[in-house]
């Protein structure tokens, strides 16, 4: 089908002649809806797996020729019936089958992990209640709690689904619990359990999604939740800067975070995070693009998380980042949808090495013997960085600006930064394990 679709405007398709009715938003309306086949896909297609994955690629591939409202050409008609036969003989529905059939309004799932959480859980949930857009359904995921967690959830009046035999952690709770529930809804809304979302979160990146049928998913602009400490301070410092980066970059991320995103139901495979991964959000990124979908971080989405309280902590928690991003870059190769991660990786241990040269050769100066001076003129670009970081702080306060422009607080960080960065290449190159 795909190659029958991608000959179209140059040759004859099976059809008819397509150089005019095949593009995006022209031609008649067709016998179904793309919304319609994907909902019969996600449906019906596991009773049919030697070929989910096929009419999987062959929904993403019938994207580029919907239009804004998921209208496909008539001329497709014929070539439809053929292909997904299995699922449903492609007749022009009467009057009464067009009453039946779902409504543009995608009906959302949301899916919340937690392992002991029950700090936590009721505020979390209370942010999903409280969104201007309603979610269909909500599910707490208690894996392997020890603690109040499950039956917290439960006082909130939403559904808890405890995990069996897990030992996945994040990735194989999310698996369990989507298996259970995707069939019914059109996205799933994954977020962590330390997690709250503004109150249009879900409005603002449902609309997002909705708008572009070339999205697998698209995830919420994420902020440190308020918290005293000057670590905690610096993460939060760290995360918005993130920020501003994204808006220069016009939503274009990386990884989709875990700390909420949403995603197209019928984008994702049978179990879409990868259970041996330490960074499933991002195994799950590359799936995606893999398929031939983009993502983005959605314009007016927003979601507070929590920061790491000790240097420990933290250290842990970017060294398991950092190194699984390494792993799924080597497992993944070099590819189009890897390329810019890899080039990222390159120019951060390029800049590092520029830092380690220039420290080494004022070092080896000084030993030697040479003279050196301090220069006047030595204080401007100290002082261009010091505004930099303390405009690119701003919104956080007077203490964080205080803490960016005295800058050595901000030095540190980033050499600490640094260090995981090393460290994690070190173990990824020796295929060490690396835990939680």
């Amino acid at each position: 089908m795909v190659r029958a679709l991608a000959a179209a405007p140059s040759g004859k398709h099976p059809c008819g002649d397509l150089s005019g009715s095949a593009a995006p938003g022209r031609g008649g309306a067709a016998a179904y809806t793309l919304a319609r086949l994907e909902t019969l896909y996600r449906r019906r297609g596991g009773e049919f797996p030697g070929r989910r994955d096929e009419w999987r690629y062959h929904l993403v591939y019938l994207r580029n020729y919907a239009d804004i409202d998921g209208r496909l050409p008539e001329a497709f008609d014929e070539l439809l019936a053929e292909v997904f036969a299995p699922l449903v003989a492609v007749v022009r529905p009467g009057a009464a089958e067009a009453a039946s059939l779902p409504d543009r309004r995608g009906r959302v799932l949301v899916l919340i992990p937690a392992h002991d959480e029950e700090e936590q859980i009721a505020e979390t949930i209370a942010s999903v209640l409280g969104q201007t857009r309603s979610a269909d359904r909500i599910v707490v995921i208690a894996d392997n709690c020890a603690d109040r967690t499950a039956d917290i959830a439960r006082s909130k009046g939403v559904n808890v689904f405890e995990t069996v035999g897990n030992r996945a952690r994040k990735a194989g709770a999310l698996n369990q619990a989507y298996v259970r529930f995707e069939a019914e809804f059109e996205y799933v809304l994954q977020m962590d359990a330390d997690t709250t979302l503004h109150a249009r979160c879900l409005e603002e990146a449902l609309a997002e999604i909705e708008a572009d049928a070339r999205l697998g998913g698209v995830c919420a602009r994420f902020f440190a939740k308020p918290a005293p400490g000057l670590l905690r301070r610096l993460q939060a410092m760290e995360y918005v800067r993130y920020e501003n980066l994204c808006d220069r970059w016009h939503g274009r991320v990386s990884v989709l975070s875990g700390s909420a995103t949403l995603l197209r139901t019928s984008a994702l495979p049978e179990k879409p995070w990868r259970e041996g991964s330490l960074v499933e959000d991002y195994a799950l990124t590359l799936s995606l693009r893999r398929s031939g979908f983009e993502v983005r971080a959605a314009k007016r989405a927003f979601a507070y998380t929590d920061t790491m309280p000790t240097v420990r902590d933290l250290w842990r928690q970017r060294l398991r980042w950092e190194r699984g991003t390494l792993d799924e870059l080597r497992r993944e190769g070099w590819r189009p949808y890897t390329r810019r991660d890899v080039y990222a990786r390159a120019a951060t241990f390029g800049y590092m090495s520029l830092r380690c040269l220039w420290v080494s050769a004022i070092g080896t100066a000084i030993w030697l013997g040479a003279h050196v001076s301090f220069q006047t003129i030595w204080l401007v670009p100290v002082a261009v960085m010091a505004a930099e970081r303390v405009l690119t702080t701003w919104s956080l306060g007077w203490k964080e600006r205080v803490i960016a422009a005295s800058l050595v607080p901000d030095e540190l960080y980033g050499l600490l930064r640094e260090g995981w960065i090393v460290r994690s290449a070190w173990l990824s190159l020796r295929g060490a394990r690396c835990g939680w």
